[in-house]
């Protein structure tokens, strides 16, 4: 305890607080800066000691990761859990720390930030900070324009130029394709191989990307539809999409009056 007043110099009583001997800090993983949707490659980092009686670190104690900004996502289990809020318990060392995924689609100035926080310390909340670097695709094409695939038909090949903002070579990106029409959302292909974008701007392979609009399952009908392709991570995770309006036509041709 400490003595808040001034006892016996004063007509009143002294009053007494109580001192919380506990630390909380950073330890590693903060101002980092990676592509838009990425994993950081530090885990953000906090640890908890006690200074009473001297120096030591509080294990098996849970600190609570609460994302704050930028849309990102903390990432459990080797990927089995994507959440928000993760609480975390401290290891032998009073340190405890969370695999931190920055949003796709961050603000304007690519801001992403995190909270940790512990019940009881002297400074209960720690904020971590990261920049989503911008890569997305610019423009895209299919075939002709406008874009037209048969339904159960063969493949068209595709174009896309992705703006890579980031400063280095990104390397294993793929293109993922959809066919979207009303409630109907079918795979349609995409990227042949795995290709590396450098920085600036950059165009997928020659005849690397092809869209096919498939008979099976069912849904697809002759009319206007919108090809989607995403630009994704080796894992999957998505960095940006993009539309192109398509149209689709049928062998032996479409019905009369088809929208």
């Amino acid at each position: 305890m400490i003595d808040e007043g001034l006892g016996g110099l004063t007509g009143g009583f002294s009053h007494f607080g109580w001192v919380i001997p506990k630390t909380f800090s950073i330890s590693a993983g903060n101002s980092q800066a990676v592509p838009a949707g990425t994993i950081l490659p530090i885990n953000p980092r906090v640890c908890y000691a006690t200074t009473h009686p001297q120096l030591a670190a509080i294990v098996q104690q849970t600190v609570t990761f609460t994302i704050t900004g930028g849309g990102g996502k903390l990432i459990l289990g080797g990927g089995e859990a994507v959440v928000d809020i993760a609480q975390m318990p401290t290891d032998e060392t009073g340190c405890a720390e969370v695999p931190w995924r920055l949003g796709a689609a961050a603000s304007a100035s690519g801001l992403n930030t995190l909270m940790a926080s512990v019940p009881f310390a002297a400074q209960r909340t720690q904020a971590f900070m990261a920049t989503s670097l911008p890569i997305g695709i610019g423009s895209a094409s299919l075939g002709g324009t406008p874009a037209t695939l048969e339904i159960g038909g063969h493949e068209v090949f595709g174009t896309v130029s992705v703006n890579n903002g980031t400063g280095q070579s990104i390397l294993g990106l793929q293109v993922r394709g959809w066919v979207l029409q009303g409630s109907v959302r079918q795979p349609a292909g995409g990227s042949h191989d795995p290709f590396t974008c450098a920085p600036g701007v950059c165009t997928t392979p020659d005849r690397d990307i092809m869209i096919v609009a498939s008979s099976s399952p069912p849904g697809l009908v002759c009319g206007s539809a919108t090809a989607e392709l995403d630009l994704e991570q080796p894992d999957g995770t998505l960095l940006d999409s993009f539309t192109v309006p398509i149209t689709l036509t049928q062998a032996g041709g479409c019905p009369p009056n088809t929208p």
